[in-house]
């Protein structure tokens, strides 16, 4: 039994899975297929060694890939860069189905209290972005609209002007519960919040 008790221990530690949830994973696993198991287990022990962050906006992508799919693609609007905090907001977005542009992952939100500073996110890349990039005409800031979402996007509207002046940036509209994840929005809101950005 002692492999099930780490079984149940490690499955603890993934975000939002407590130990009634960890238990009932682990004994979904002891009863699933063994093909299944060695599927999965294969694939996670493939994640550290085959993919990486966009060098561009730190999106995941293939260790193989220069840059992202989003990055890459031609089709997309380089006029406009959705700034995110997570690669989950980022999907979020992108199944909603109405943005089109490109998008920057800070991999986090300004939070003192939790340490978090502004060197521990990803916002040197996206001014240099700015700086760098004269297609980019409008910046929106879909953080979650949170103590820390909202502590970020003000320091970010400060910095970005400065480093562009004649940038647009526009906000998410409020249609996002305060306090709510993006990733747990559903469709029409999300749609909604991007098309009413103020």
């Amino acid at each position: 039994m002692q492999i099930i008790e780490r079984l149940i221990s490690e499955l603890e530690k993934l975000p939002g899975i407590g130990r009634k949830s960890a238990v009932r994973l682990a004994f979904y696993l002891l009863s699933a297929p063994k093909d299944y198991i060695e599927d999965l287990s294969d694939v996670i022990r493939q994640v550290p060694n085959n993919i990486k962050e966009c060098p561009v906006c730190h999106n995941f992508t293939d260790i193989a890939s220069e840059v992202c799919d989003i990055c890459k693609n031609k089709n997309r609007n380089r006029e406009k860069i959705v700034v995110v905090a997570a690669v989950q907001d980022l999907m979020a977005i992108e199944e909603a189905g109405y943005y089109n542009g490109l998008y920057h992952v800070l991999h986090g939100l300004i939070a003192p209290l939790k340490g978090i500073g502004i060197e521990d996110i990803r916002i040197d890349s996206l001014l240099k972005r700015v700086k760098e990039n004269s297609e980019v005409k409008e910046i929106i800031l879909a953080l979650t609209p949170n103590m820390d979402g909202e502590t970020t996007s003000v320091y970010l509207k400060d910095i970005l002007k400065e480093a562009d002046e004649n940038i647009k940036i526009t906000q998410i509209a409020k249609g996002i519960p305060v306090g709510s994840e993006i990733e747990y929005v559903d469709k029409m809101t999300l749609i909604k919040a991007m098309e009413n950005r103020n």
